[in-house]
């Protein structure tokens, strides 16, 4: 009787980030691998099941232990693996057995061109080293000839009546919601501050809420420019001179 090497440990698996899917019908720069403990994971299934995000169509096809996966990762560098056996090039079985005589447990690889079914490699192991490195050398050897099965086409949308002509709403004019304060001064590059923020430096156009505001001007060794002014519409332009503070040296 058949057992599975490593009890499913979850989504804890660490995977490599996924390149564009296999199945797209273009050929990735490394093999996408699948590995899985079933015996048989391309099998059908009409009762799909649910690993947190991943569903997988086939419930005997989930993934290997977190375990296996990092040691074919380390051993198997020139592949990638993949948590979607739909998305994967390549699938391998990885089993624990046990049998009669001296080799009472033994283990067995099974290497799956996907999707085509096709079955490229299956050997009996003594060591889980010795499996991944049989299906790694197994896959390398055939991946120069594998070709991605075509993405198929997507079915053509039925026509679509032409719709009426749509009637523009009447809008309405919308006051303005602010209005313009040009800012100038001599000298300039002075500091513009509006109702106790700063909001630029002269010459500068700044926009105004209706109402009353104060403007100060603010500049080193120059004395501070301050105006109150309620603005009721349109634009206004403010020019102001500023007064050096005398040196007291």
């Amino acid at each position: 009787m058949k057992h599975l090497l490593f009890a499913f440990l979850g989504l804890s698996v660490a995977l490599q980030a996924q390149a564009p899917a296999a199945n797209s019908g273009t050929k990735t720069a490394l093999p996408h691998v699948f590995v899985t403990s079933s015996s048989n994971p391309l099998k059908k299934s009409t009762r799909p099941i649910s690993f947190g995000v991943i569903v997988i169509n086939n419930p005997a096809a989930r993934p290997q232990s977190a375990d296996v996966l990092g040691e074919f990762s380390k051993n198997c560098s020139g592949v990638t693996l993949d948590n979607s056996i739909t998305a994967a090039d390549y699938v391998v079985s990885l089993e624990h057995q046990t049998g009669k005589g001296p080799l009472a447990r033994y283990d067995k690889v099974t290497v799956y061109a996907h999707l085509s079914g096709e079955k490229i490699t299956t050997k009996d192991t003594l060591s889980i080293d010795e499996s991944i490195k049989n299906a790694c050398d197994a896959i390398a050897l055939h991946w120069p000839t594998y070709t991605p099965p075509a993405k198929p086409e997507p079915a053509a949308m039925p026509a679509q009546p032409a719709a009426a002509p749509a009637i523009a709403p009447t809008v309405e004019p919308v006051a303005p919601a602010s209005f313009s304060i040009v800012v100038d001064s001599t000298p300039n590059a002075a500091d513009i501050v509006l109702d106790g923020d700063f909001v630029g430096s002269t010459p500068s156009t700044i926009r105004v809420s209706l109402g009353m505001h104060e403007i100060i001007l603010k500049k080193k060794g120059y004395s501070d420019w301050t105006r109150k002014l309620k603005v009721v519409g349109g634009s206004v332009h403010l020019n102001a001179d500023l007064d050096k503070i005398p040196d007291t040296k």
